[in-house]
């Protein structure tokens, strides 16, 4: 025993160095600039609220270590590592349970193989590495807390009181996934329904009480008008409000069946292809086959629990078309049972050596080739990754102070919020989407109305935009690069550095790269890191849309050789099929054939079945007389779309002049 304790400790102890090594010295490009600012300032987080993790994220922004992100990072640090600590014990005391009698070493290396399976996965150790990632850890450690004291209920009873207020407490973090794994808790108590008497439950619904009483943080933080806070929580009906999601109700109503299983689809391809290398992902399964029948209790409530998160999960996300990758900081929590799965399976095959000092040698050797793979697999490179933190400085370098900046998209919403409030620049974001609230028109007046002339809201978006333009004449006016057409019909707008700026009509409209005003694209150009699809969609690809966005008005303007140019330096962020038809098109219309095919060689690349690209490239043979060739293009432009006039007008006039093959 003594000998597996200091196994554990080296274990652990590598695990802290390895997480405090790889830890993000800024905010990721996801959610965490909002929740570094809610863990800062004691805000109310979006719907549903995440009191818990706010309380929590503010003891960690208390210490004197860094920047409000960094700290807010090391919460998502210290509290993965708490939970693959739990997922030791829960391991442990599962396998304990199994049939036969293992040597204590076997078990002891086998529940630190589940720990680093959960701790090492690549979702985990991400989310254990950024601010919003503490909301995932956070649940994690509850979940595995939670089934700790459950399966002690048959030692006494005030485990199962213990249960329900660590069940209640989950609740006031992320509930969706507690709820989610509730069909395994209710198995298990069936299971051991013998142990639990009618006064039990009773006890136990109060005790889940006293762990819901965290949500009253909300409604007394709200009294006290935080700088930031989702809501204005001031009844039982405004808390309702935020913790039920009501503001997401209209699109998990949308999704359908055809949603669910493309989402499980994509669970096991990540489970096989990101989280876990393929001869790992492999155990899971049959490992939960085998915990599940030899340990009908534990094992079947922990297989129940993991069946009904993914399938929870996959039943009610709907994310955009593409985009299921935003699904897996919710999947968190599941590697706690592939972890514990997976080792088991291990634990199970070894079972077979039947001399216990083999048996415990390779199950520590088993341990050690398992997290190095894991290691070498998950490990993510961001010690260096200061691309959140840099794009919210190239935003402020695009802003002008004092303006008015109606922002959308989740990196830009949250780096304005980050740069106002924690940083304290001059300038007002105004979040569209929320201004038909009166409770958020009064939090732009309480952070921002010393400069800014905010006026009642009407409830109509547009309006409301109007009327702070209207309120604040001959003031600066921008909108995010993310954005409503609708909001922004009517109103004329011109790319600057990488944000739109609003003009008068009547002032004169310049156009001119010195608008690509840029602090830094550390970790993108020149020695690049690897980065997450979040980063990807809310960071790089804007940079992208903001050179597509200047190629385009300079195109429009004319200026075809300067568009071609600007199409080439988003393309090099962002490798977008219609950026590539349009920089082909420009170079065409400069007369620089040579790099108008490139351009579109490379759009069939992304789009091969695009009769468009095929037409296009049709006209450049034909400019050059290759009129063999250009047949060649407009007949599978038309193969692919029989309706394509450009292609049928060449067509036509290939068969004209007779020179048609």
């Amino acid at each position: 025993m003594k000998k597996s304790a200091v196994a554990a400790a080296i274990f652990f102890a590598v695990c802290i160095f390895l997480y405090m090594e790889n830890m993000a010295p800024s905010y990721n490009s996801d959610d965490s600039p909002e929740t570094t600012v809610a863990y800062k300032t004691l805000g109310i987080q979006h719907p549903p609220g995440y009191p818990l993790a706010t309380l929590t994220g503010k003891i960690f922004t208390l210490i004197p270590a860094g920047s409000a992100a960094f700290r807010s990072n090391m919460a998502a640090m210290v509290l993965n590592l708490l939970a693959a600590f739990a997922v030791y014990l829960l391991a442990g005391r599962v396998f304990r349970a199994a049939p036969g009698k293992a040597a204590e070493g076997a078990i002891e290396a086998a529940a630190l193989t589940a720990a680093a399976l959960y701790i090492f996965s690549s979702s985990s150790w991400l989310q254990g590495s950024i601010a919003k990632g503490s909301i995932y850890a956070l649940n994690s450690l509850l979940l595995c807390l939670c089934l700790l004291a459950l399966f002690k209920i048959e030692d006494s009873p005030g485990y199962f009181y213990l249960f329900a207020m660590l069940y209640g407490l989950s609740m006031c973090n992320h509930w969706t996934s507690m709820l989610a794994a509730a069909p395994g808790v209710v198995y298990y108590i069936v299971m051991k329904r013998e142990y639990l008497k009618p006064r039990h439950f009773v006890l136990a619904t109060l005790f889940f009480v006293l762990g819901l009483l965290a949500y009253i943080y909300v409604p007394i933080r709200n009294a006290g008008n935080p700088v930031y806070a989702w809501g204005d929580v001031r009844s039982i009906k405004d808390l309702l409000w935020l913790v039920s999601r009501a503001q997401y109700s209209g699109m998990e109503v949308r999704h359908t069946f055809s949603d669910t299983a493309g989402l499980l689809k994509f669970y096991l391809k990540n489970l096989f292809t990101f989280e876990y290398p393929w001869p790992i992902a492999l155990a899971v399964l049959p490992g939960a086959a085998a915990i599940a029948f030899y340990m009908p209790a534990e094992g079947g409530a922990l297989a129940v629990a993991f069946v009904m998160l993914v399938f929870g999960v996959a039943s009610f996300a709907t994310p955009p078309p593409n985009t299921e990758w935003i699904t897996k900081p919710y999947l968190v929590s599941t590697n706690i049972f592939a972890g514990v799965f997976a080792a088991f399976a291990i634990f199970f095959i070894l079972g077979a050596v039947k001399k216990e000092k083999i048996r415990s040698v390779l199950s520590w050797t088993a341990l050690a080739a398992v997290s190095c793979v894991m290691i070498f697999a998950g490990r993510p490179d961001y010690s260096r990754y200061y691309i959140g933190y840099d794009y919210s400085k190239n935003l402020a370098k695009s802003l002008s102070p004092g303006c008015v900046f109606f922002t959308e998209g989740d990196m830009n919403v949250g780096s304005s919020l980050y740069l106002t409030l924690v940083d304290g620049e001059k300038f007002a974001p105004v979040i569209p989407v929320v201004s038909a609230y009166p409770w958020y028109v009064a939090q732009l007046k309480r952070n921002y109305g010393t400069f800014v002339n905010f006026p009642e809201t009407s409830g109509v978006v547009k309006t409301y935009i109007a009327g702070v333009i209207d309120g604040n004449k001959g003031g600066d006016f921008y909108y995010s690069n993310v954005f409503t057409k609708e909001l922004v019909a009517n109103r004329n707008i011109v790319p600057d550095g990488i944000v739109y700026r609003i003009i008068d009509g009547s002032k004169r409209e310049v156009i001119t790269d010195m608008y690509m005003k840029l602090y830094s694209l550390r970790g993108i150009i020149g020695d690049k890191i690897r980065y997450d699809e979040f980063t990807r969609r809310l960071v790089v690809e804007n940079y992208a849309m903001a050179y597509f966005n200047l190629a385009d008005i300079l195109r429009n303007a004319g200026n075809n050789a300067a568009a071609g140019l600007f199409y080439e330096k988003g393309l090099f962020f962002y490798a977008n099929h219609g950026a590539f038809i349009n920089a082909g098109l420009s170079y065409y219309m400069s007369g620089r054939f040579d790099r108008a095919m490139e351009m579109w060689q490379k759009a069939l690349e992304s789009g091969p079945n695009d009769p468009v690209v095929y037409s296009n490239m049709a006209f450049v043979y034909a400019s050059m007389k290759d009129y063999a060739k250009a047949g060649e293009y407009v007949g599978k432009a038309l193969m692919l779309d029989p309706a394509n006039q450009s292609a049928l007008n060449l067509s036509k006039a290939i068969e004209k002049a007779g020179l048609a093959k």
